[in-house]
């Protein structure tokens, strides 16, 4: 007797741009921006996309192949796989196992990894998880002797390749960070909060009553956000606006203004300043 059909579900997954909208929902925004985004307004990141979209394969039928081969040697290591997995930097806020579990991924495919200097674990547990080969990325961070120290450690775990990054001089604006967060964090905690401030070479201690980022307007984001001016500029009319109409952001002990460009409100019938505030 044959047993019923079985419903089967359709697979949630089936290309990588299935995996967006579930990571969107499921990472921090500033964890999605960074690993979806590219610099400035994304214009290489599209243009790269598109390029690799452009790449086909020629399609041979009618030929006999008796066995189907995909391994290449690259800069003299052999992988079974003709792809590398390409170094991203923080990829632990990701997911917890990180480089090592990327490492150890390509190695059972039968590729090679390159781990990036942003990494969330020790090179020597990367190159110990993969059994294939580890290459090691370089960024000129942190002066001579810092690369000096990374290529010796490098060295030293047995990493197949180096590969260098020169890009790193400058870090591009990203523009899609300079948004403001769909979500806001109010952070009202009372209590006794240290900060302590350099200014030249000397640390400066400060003991405050409130959380340092318990600022009215901010709500706690510590990272720049922008938002439209015109959606915040004063109404202008028949009565002259006082200065703090344009107050933005409120402190403790300050207050940001922003001004919008105007002199004085150009109403007919204003009410004349003693004064030009804006």
């Amino acid at each position: 007797m044959l047993n019923p059909a079985r419903k089967v579900a359709s697979p949630r997954v089936i290309n990588i741009n299935d995996l967006r909208p579930l990571a969107r929902r499921r990472l921090p925004r500033a964890v999605f921006d960074y690993l979806d985004g590219g610099s400035e307004g994304e214009v290489t990141l599209r243009e790269n996309c598109r390029a690799f979209e452009e790449v086909t394969f020629r399609a041979r039928h009618a030929v006999a192949i008796p066995e189907c081969d995909l391994r290449t040697r690259v800069l003299g290591f052999e992988i079974s796989f003709p792809a590398l997995l390409a170094p991203v930097g923080y990829s632990r806020l990701m997911h917890p196992g990180g480089e090592v579990a990327a490492a150890r991924a390509a190695g059972k495919a039968g590729t090679a990894y390159i781990l990036s200097t942003i990494s969330g674990h020790r090179m020597e547990d990367v190159k110990a998880a993969s059994s294939g080969p580890v290459c090691f990325q370089l960024y000129i961070l942190g002066g001579r002797g810092a690369s000096e120290a990374a290529l010796e450690r490098a060295r030293a775990a047995g990493f197949a390749a180096l590969f260098v990054t020169i890009d790193t001089a400058v870090a591009g604006l990203r523009e899609r960070d300079f948004r403001r967060p769909a979500e806001l964090v109010t952070h009202d905690e009372r209590g006794e909060f240290r900060i302590v401030i350099k200014q030249y070479n000397a640390l400066h201690d400060y003991r405050l009553d409130h959380h340092p980022c318990d600022v009215v307007g901010w709500d706690g984001m510590f990272y720049p956000w922008a938002f439209n001016i015109n959606d915040f500029e004063p109404i202008v009319g028949k009565v002259h606006q006082p200065p703090p109409v344009h107050q933005t952001f409120q402190g403790d002990g300050f207050v940001i203004c922003s001004f919008c460009p105007r002199p004085y409100d150009f109403g007919p019938d204003a009410v004349p300043a003693p004064y030009s505030h804006s």
